[in-house]
């Protein structure tokens, strides 16, 4: 499961791609991604904020009065042998 937090997402231009820090100041709008995952719902093993969200803002192909907002996060390495875990998706939004 994946909790993706967005302020101010109006503010970022379409044909865009923005990268955002965990630790940002917020000044140029903010995204946030939590994962969480564990052997059923709200019985969380991993539950932890990605370090940086990329940001790609397109237009969407199927309502030409939405956008869509496709992600990638990537989440600190807590297995040495796997290395970083990565969530990708995408939404429409206005």
């Amino acid at each position: 499961m994946a909790i993706v937090d967005v302020w101010d997402i109006e503010s970022i231009p379409t044909d865009s791609r923005q990268t955002y820090s965990r630790y940002g100041d917020g000044a140029d709008g903010y995204v946030s991604v939590t994962g969480c995952a564990g052997p059923e719902a709200y019985d969380w093993l991993f539950d932890d904020e990605a370090e940086t969200v990329e940001v790609e803002v397109t237009q969407s192909e199927l309502d030409p009065e939405l956008r869509t907002y496709t992600f990638r996060a990537d989440f600190p390495s807590y297995d040495t042998e796997r290395g970083a875990t990565t969530l990708a998706g995408s939404f429409d939004a206005r």
